[in-house]
């Protein structure tokens, strides 16, 4: 396994990692990709309160599995746009051909961002929702940073990804490989919550969807042997932001 040692490093694999797992990638596929995430997909969709929901934001949105999924549900509701960010290129390009193709351009817009650069303005969502990337992220504090400052007043933010067990539940193994598959960046729930509460991120909610993941994986519908063989647990977390940001 290629060794990872520096942030930039680790970035930069990640890229790449994901440039070759997505630029295969169209609109059956992710239909196919839907369904076989159903039971997941459904899971976070059911907590979202879409009532006084105008600005959507998905962070790591890859191929646009969650703006599509949210749309699917909510399709007959209120007025909203949904915005997607991924630092990845090849994914932004991606999915932005799948909503031409379905002929939601005007509904979903994708932008090139991540959890630690996200290229809204301050105060501009009502929620944001993120699945299996903020592990990714290599400076987690200032990703937290970064959802409090373009979260509005009373914003909805659900984080929904792989953790460790326990602090000590340490991946040992430094490689490039496992950080862009999620293992060597997780951390735990009670690490997240702790770190999002001094932002004014208030924890309301916690889900352990484990079961639900593994099953996915076992079925073939997820390609993702390595969440078992590391032993690692699948959370929803919800927040609220207590207050405004600071400018």
């Amino acid at each position: 396994m290629k060794e990872c040692k520096t942030n930039q490093e680790r970035k930069k694999f990640t890229i790449q990692f994901y440039d070759k797992k997505w630029i295969t990638f169209d609109l059956e596929k992710l239909k196919a990709r839907l369904e076989n995430a159903r039971p997941l997909l459904e899971k976070i969709l059911a907590i979202i309160d879409i009532r006084n929901v105008f600005t959507i934001l998905d962070i790591g949105t890859g191929p646009g599995t969650i703006p599509i999924a949210i749309i699917e549900k909510y399709h007959s509701h209120h007025s909203y746009q949904i915005y997607g960010i991924d630092p990845s290129q090849i994914s932004i390009s991606v999915a932005t051909k799948i909503i031409k193709n379905l002929g939601l351009e005007k509904k979903i817009i994708y932008k090139i961002g991540s959890f630690e650069e996200i290229p809204f303005p301050n105060n501009f969502f009502d929620l944001i929702v993120s699945n299996a990337s903020f592990n990714l992220c290599t400076n987690k504090v200032k990703a937290i940073n970064e959802i409090s400052r373009v979260s509005k007043e009373a914003g909805q933010i659900i984080i929904v990804d792989c953790f460790k067990k326990r602090e000590e539940h340490q991946c040992r193994e430094e490689s490039a490989e496992l950080w862009s598959k999620c293992i060597s960046g997780a951390i735990t729930p009670e690490w997240l919550i702790k770190n999002a509460n001094s932002k004014g991120l208030i924890f309301k909610y916690q889900e352990e969807i484990t079961e639900i993941v593994r099953d996915l994986i076992l079925n073939g519908k997820w390609n993702w042997k390595e969440f078992i063989d590391y032993d690692l647990e699948y959370h929803i977390l919800k927040f609220m932001l207590d207050k405004l940001p600071i400018s």
